[in-house]
């Protein structure tokens, strides 16, 4: 499914109004950065995948002096590098292995949506699917899933679908 033009600009367009800050929350990195990243490669002339792995980068830091391992960094992550062009790979490279890093950090897991970033991971080729995916399987085993989190949980169950 092609997402239209007007709804990526005006992804872009919010984005660019909030302040660093909040555009290093996690959430808001989920919200934004893969549109971001494909209007980018659409119709940006891919200038602006330097600005995406620089946020990345200092979202991480953030993440890792508060000692957390964030599912929605994790999804952005995996959302962002999906919608991303390869041939822009010194920046892919930095978001991939943000997630790799990310992804040895927060397993074992229950939470759906760090089983989905790491479904996505071995999907697009990124994590090691004899390393990661029985991690993976196992969190899924133990996941409590929340009402608030059915459907991370059917995405993840998506991704595990459609790995190959």
């Amino acid at each position: 499914m092609e997402i239209a033009q007007p709804y990526l600009e005006q992804m872009v367009n919010q984005l660019s109004m909030l302040d660093e800050e909040e555009q290093l929350k996690p959430r808001n990195l989920y919200l934004y950065q893969p549109a971001h990243a494909e209007w980018d490669v659409r119709f940006g002339g891919k200038a602006g995948a330097k600005d995406i792995a620089r946020l990345f980068r200092k979202a991480r830091e953030h993440l890792a002096a508060e000692g957390v391992t964030d599912g929605y960094y994790m999804m952005a992550l995996a959302d962002t590098l999906e919608n991303m062009d390869i041939q822009l790979y010194e920046h892919y490279r930095v978001l991939a292995d943000l997630l790799l890093e990310a992804a040895q950090k927060a397993l074992p897991s229950d939470d759906v949506r760090v089983l989905y970033a790491v479904m996505k991971g071995v999907r697009l080729g990124l994590l090691d699917p004899e390393k990661y995916l029985p991690a993976a399987m196992r969190g899924f085993e133990r996941a409590r899933v929340l009402p608030q989190d059915i459907d991370y949980y059917r995405l993840a169950q998506d991704e595990y679908g459609r790995i190959g």
